[in-house]
């Protein structure tokens, strides 16, 4: 089922942990169906199955060709009928994993310097946010070829874009039959048409600044401006339709993961630069309330104020269940419809690990780091073999 992976030292004792106590679980790359998640790890190269009930994981298999401890391979998965599309970041090529026959295959990158966040599934094709240039590559699942969205080259954000900055984050949403995306540099809305992938491009009317998160109410347009706390109602034919401020949050900095239209809007911060709250809007009486269930996990303790910490790298709902990870505790936070906290679980990788075939690469540990802990694990290697 797994390929033989190539390993050294580091990888042979990372394993060897990954089989008796468990290592902790931190992950952006969440996919759920049902009760049922694949998640992949932020700390090594591990594809798991995720029980949502049970919330004990099961190794899959690793992605061929990556070095096990490679970080942040992939931030991203679609899945699309009995397939995982892992969409890349660190990785140098997009991977499809068969849920029937356990395979994996890979798909090589137009530029291998392409690093992508934000992803949607539209008609059999992936969309995807390139965070460290301004394209927007399109993987078409029947022909399982990739390319760039023409057009993009016109846009105000393109021209000014500057080497070495970031461009898109997980502004991404599908709706009214159209993939929308939002940048962090400019004012521009882009909408793609799936089918033609022709791509228009709006600009939010009495902005100057981009925005890094965005979803669909059924009427409007809802997004997030880039370090601001303010919300914009917006859609194709009428513009900018409200800017709303949020006068709770005192002047701290936050870069929305993921903004939600429920029966209300509810934002989720990925970074923040003091006290990062979530928060639910109430359009009907135009007001804002913490989710107070998880304040906790948005608060650290930083008097000077200049330290960004993660908050949540995932965040994902289908208006039953909302499903959050935690940067702070390690933890993913379970809330019912009403935003209640209902369960908060640490997520461990151990399950399956023991099955994983090796052969052992001396060159690619190092014995000089630590003999002694390099030739009791080459022991134990030797006595296993």
């Amino acid at each position: 089922m797994h390929e033989e992976l190539e390993i050294g030292l580091s990888e042979y004792a990372m394993i060897k942990r990954c089989a008796s106590e468990g290592v902790g679980l931190w992950f952006n790359a969440m996919a759920i169906d049902g009760a049922r998640a694949w998640v992949f790890s932020n700390e090594c190269n591990a594809l798991l199955e995720l029980s949502l009930e049970t919330f004990e994981t099961q190794y899959l298999g690793s992605v061929p060709g990556e070095g096990f401890l490679e970080k942040t391979l992939y931030l991203r998965i679609i899945k699309h009928k009995e397939k995982l599309i892992l969409v890349p970041a660190r990785a140098k090529a997009l991977a499809l994993y068969d849920l029937t026959s356990g395979e994996f295959e890979k798909v090589p990158l137009i530029d291998e310097e392409d690093i992508y966040y934000g992803a949607e599934l539209a008609n059999d094709k992936v969309f995807m946010l390139c965070i460290n240039r301004y394209r927007i590559c399109v993987f078409d699942i029947q022909t399982g070829t990739m390319h760039y969205i023409k057009g993009l080259e016109k846009s105000k954000a393109y021209k000014s874009f500057v080497d070495g900055s970031l461009t898109f984050g997980n502004g991404i949403c599908l709706a009214k039959n159209k993939v929308l995306c939002v940048g962090k540099d400019t004012n521009e809305i882009y909408m793609i048409a799936p089918d033609t992938e022709i791509l228009t491009v709006f600009e939010a009317e009495r902005l100057d600044t981009g925005f890094s998160s965005i979803c669909f109410d059924g009427e409007d347009f809802w997004l997030t401006e880039i370090e601001k706390l303010r919300m914009i109602r917006w859609n194709e034919e009428k513009g900018v339709r409200e800017i709303v401020d949020n006068p709770m949050v005192l002047g701290t900095k936050y870069i929305t993961e993921r903004v939600i239209a429920l029966d209300d809007i509810y934002v989720f911060p990925a970074v923040g630069n003091y006290d990062a709250d979530s928060y639910r809007y109430r359009k009907e009486t135009h007001t804002w309330e913490i989710i107070e269930s998880i304040s906790e996990y948005g608060k650290y303790i930083d008097p000077q104020k200049n330290y960004w910490p993660q908050i949540y790298t995932a965040v994902w709902c289908d208006g039953q269940r909302s499903y959050l990870v935690a940067s702070k505790t390690d933890e993913i936070l379970t809330l019912d419809p009403e935003m209640n906290l209902v369960a908060h679980k640490k997520v461990y990788m151990h399950h399956g690990f023991e099955k994983i075939k090796y052969s052992f690469a001396p060159v690619s540990g190092s014995l000089t780091e630590n003999s002694v802990d390099a030739l009791r694990l080459l022991f134990e290697y030797l006595q296993e073999r």
